[in-house]
């Protein structure tokens, strides 16, 4: 079951024409059994109250304040949110906007690093925690840091029970389906794939970080050329996200190959390609690490067909690209128009194991 959640409005269809979003429902939902699906929080009015601890995201400051009202109004909990110290800045902001929370007591906006935040973490009165963070925070409150955590995770015997979700971070891959793409397209895909990635300096979780093309494809030289030449005019960032140098000179020293744009400042990182990374070797850092700054790779997959190449890219974005968070499709559409390719989209669309496709 499918529900068609884009565009809602006018200005929508007018703003953001031919953009589309679904929401697909889990296998066995129906029409008839939805309903029993949404505000559970809601028909039990019963339910015992809880406290939720938010850890805040560092990178982007309006996942604060959603994360916010989710716990709140879609699950009913009222909600401590410890802003990250990278941008705790914004947290008199948020606590000014969310007055009406924040008076009756249903919202505490408090500031801190790792110590405060693990001692709410552990904090009797806290019922539940939702982290925007890395996957290492995540396994540290959880399990615990150290060969005993590393034990306990693997033993799958957490150190903290209560329950814990999270957004860990991804190594968005992006599939480049073969076609008819004229030099104008090209240049188009190409500002696509370097926006993704210079966004925010490239601290975004759903940053392009794998580019995956069809080995044969006579056009993957001239889309690469297009990205370059993009990476060469867009002005550099500051790399204000801690960990960033170091992340990137990993990449790099793994990679000595790699293309660099821009002369970097103390404060900044050139942006960084990687091309032609083998898709064999799917220990190399580029599938299971997420650089998290402007760094971003490529690679190609071997197959006798465009379908196939898709069936295949699927597999190895499931198989071998590290976190579930989202992928992305590019695709010509007068490639749409064969069966064939039509089909193995579809399939993709279904078989990708991202939240968001």
């Amino acid at each position: 079951m499918v529900a068609k959640v884009f565009p809602l409005t006018g200005y929508d269809r007018l703003f953001l024409t031919g953009l589309t979003a679904e929401v697909w429902m889990e296998p066995g939902v129906t029409a008839e059994t939805l309903s029993q699906t949404q505000a559970l929080a809601y028909r039990n009015k019963n339910h015992e109250g809880k406290v939720a601890l938010v850890l805040g995201a560092g990178n982007v400051g309006s996942i604060g304040p959603m994360d916010i009202l989710y716990k709140m109004f879609v699950e009913d909990q009222v909600v401590i949110l410890k802003m990250n110290p990278v941008n705790a800045y914004l947290g008199p902001l948020i606590q000014e906007s969310f007055q009406a929370l924040v008076e009756p007591g249903f919202l505490r906006v408090v500031y801190g690093g790792a110590s405060e935040g693990a001692y709410l973490c552990n904090h009797p009165q806290v019922d539940e925690i939702h982290i925007t963070g890395s996957d290492k925070t995540f396994d540290a409150i959880v399990f615990g840091t150290g060969s005993e955590g590393a034990a306990r995770k693997a033993n799958h015997r957490p150190l903290l029970t209560k329950r814990v979700t999270g957004e860990l971070g991804n190594v968005s891959p992006v599939i480049i389906v073969p076609g008819p793409w004229s030099a104008s397209d090209l240049a188009y895909q190409a500002e696509h794939l370097v926006t993704m990635l210079t966004n925010n300096a490239g601290f975004n979780c759903n940053a392009t970080r794998v580019i995956l093309q069809h080995t044969g494809w006579s056009q993957r030289e001239q889309l690469l050329q297009q990205v370059r030449q993009l990476l060469s005019q867009v002005p550099l960032r500051d790399a204000y996200y801690p960990g960033a140098k170091e992340r990137q000179h990993a990449f790099v020293t793994e990679h000595p190959d790699a293309e660099q744009f821009g002369t970097a400042s103390n404060d900044q990182l050139p942006w960084t390609l990687i091309p032609g990374v083998d898709s064999q070797n799917t220990d190399d850092i580029s599938f299971t690490t997420e650089a998290f700054c402007g760094l971003f790779a490529e690679s190609a997959i071997e197959a006798d067909s465009v379908a196939e190449y898709i069936d295949r890219a699927v597999a190895f974005c499931n198989g071998h690209v590290w976190g579930t968070l989202n992928a992305t499709i590019l695709v010509h559409p007068a490639s749409l128009k064969k069966p064939g390719i039509a089909a193995a989209i579809e399939r993709a669309v279904v078989n990708l194991r991202y939240g968001t496709v």
